[in-house]
């Protein structure tokens, strides 16, 4: 079922104030959350080690940490065996989705 994005006159002002600070490509789900505040807490960690952690695949971590790159949430300084991961100073891991 495909959503219908078009508002009627009717809702026009009900959505004016609720839509105005939602910024759909800024929103992260709770596991790139919960990835953030690993990051944050130890920057050195391996894809590895945060997979085990979390409980989920090395495939579906790999895939929400270059999701956070390429929104600017974290980067990567160093190697990839002993560099650290940034997390953005902007970024608040502690927010909530």
């Amino acid at each position: 079922m495909l959503l219908d994005k078009t508002n009627d006159d009717a809702n026009d002002d009900a959505n004016d104030d609720v839509n105005d600070d939602v910024k759909i490509d800024d929103e992260i789900n709770d596991l790139q959350l919960k990835i953030l505040n690993i990051l944050h807490q130890n920057p050195r960690i391996t894809q590895d080690d945060l997979s085990k952690q979390i409980g989920f695949s090395k495939p579906h971590v790999f895939r929400s940490i270059k999701l956070l790159k390429e929104k600017g949430y974290i980067t990567r300084s160093g190697s990839d065996k002993r560099g650290t991961w940034i997390v953005n100073q902007q970024t608040n891991p502690e927010k909530t989705c």
